[in-house]
C-alpha cells in the first residue's frame, strides 16, 4: 500500500500498483498497455495525463468554493483541499470497514482478509492525514499569517 503525492497536488493511495511516469497514453488522459511494462500490475501515467486529472480537480463542481474564496495562500489552499480529500476518503474506508463486518454472506476467513485490507488502507489514508495536518501547521507557521487566517484555516481543517 503506498500514498503517492505528485507536483500538481494529485495524491492517491494505491494498493499493490506501481505509477510510473511516460507510458503512452490517448489524448483522453486513459492509459494504454506499454510493451515495456515488465511488472505485473505496473500502470503508467503520462505528465499529461497528470495535467488532465489537475484540472478535473480544479472543476470540482464547487466543493472546494469555499476554500478557494477564502483569500487564503495557494499552497494553504492546496493543503486544506487534500486534508478534506483524505478525510472523505477515510469516511468512506471506515463505511466500507464496517460494511465488511456485518457482512453475513463472507466466511470468517474471507471477512478477516476483506477486513486487514480495509484496516490497512484506513491506516494509511490516517497517516497520510496527519502528514497533511503537520504540513499545514509548518507551511502556516512559515508564511507568519494573520490570526484571523489562522482561524480560518483551523475552521477549514476541521470540517
Amino acid at each position: 500500500m503506498s500514498i503517492i503525492t505528485s507536483s500538481t497536488g494529485i495524491m492517491s493511495v494505491q494498493q499493490a500498483q506501481a505509477i510510473t511516469a511516460g507510458s503512452a497514453q490517448s489524448p483522453l488522459g486513459n492509459t494504454q498497455p506499454d510493451d515495456t511494462a515488465q511488472e505485473a500490475g505496473t500502470v503508467k501515467i503520462s505528465m499529461a495525463g497528470l495535467m488532465m486529472a489537475g484540472q478535473a480537480n480544479k472543476r470540482s463542481s464547487g466543493k472546494y468554493d469555499d476554500i478557494e474564496n477564502s483569500g487564503l495562500p495557494d499552497e494553504v489552499q492546496r493543503i486544506l483541499k487534500m486534508i478534506r480529500d483524505l478525510k472523505e476518503k477515510l469516511k468512506v474506508e471506515q463505511e466500507k470497514l464496517q460494511q465488511i463486518m456485518n457482512d453475513a454472506s463472507l466466511s470468517d476467513e474471507a471477512r478477516q482478509l476483506k477486513a486487514a485490507q480495509s484496516q490497512a488502507m484506513i491506516n494509511a489514508l490516517s497517516g497520510a492525514l496527519a502528514d497533511a495536518n503537520q504540513m499545514l501547521a509548518k507551511v502556516t507557521k512559515d508564511l507568519n499569517l494573520s490570526k484571523e487566517d489562522l482561524v480560518k484555516v483551523a475552521a477549514f481543517a476541521m470540517k
